[in-house]
């Protein structure tokens, strides 16, 4: 545990070297702990901590409340959208859009399944 914690540690230093200048900050929990994630990010996604033994917290951003929706999508993991309230409400936008698009050309719903 102490050489895990010792690079998550580093990783506080390496990461979000661009992070003051997004228009659109964001504090994610990402469900699954923080060394997994940290070797799916690169350090420009921004600061990455453990939240617990089985999630952590990313503060990341973008100027595009989309692509940060994208980029949160893109992870394959459950999240949780702790800040802005603004990027929640474009979720549900982009789900409603997504299950639609999700029907049978029937119009029929197929059965749904969580990927992540």
């Amino acid at each position: 545990m102490g050489e895990l914690y010792g690079r998550l540690w580093n990783l506080q230093f390496l990461r979000g070297a661009g992070s003051t200048a997004w228009n659109h900050p964001a504090k994610i929990r990402l469900h699954a702990p923080a060394g997994t994630i940290a070797e799916q990010l690169t350090p420009a996604a921004g600061p990455l901590q453990p939240d617990g033994e089985h999630a952590s917290i990313l503060e990341t951003g973008s100027d595009s409340l989309y692509d940060l929706a994208a980029f949160l999508g893109s992870l394959e993991v459950a999240f949780t959208v702790v800040e802005p309230p603004e990027l929640r409400d474009l979720l549900r936008t982009l789900a409603g859009r997504y299950q639609a698009a999700a029907r049978e050309p029937d119009g029929h719903l197929a059965s749904l399944r969580f990927c992540g």
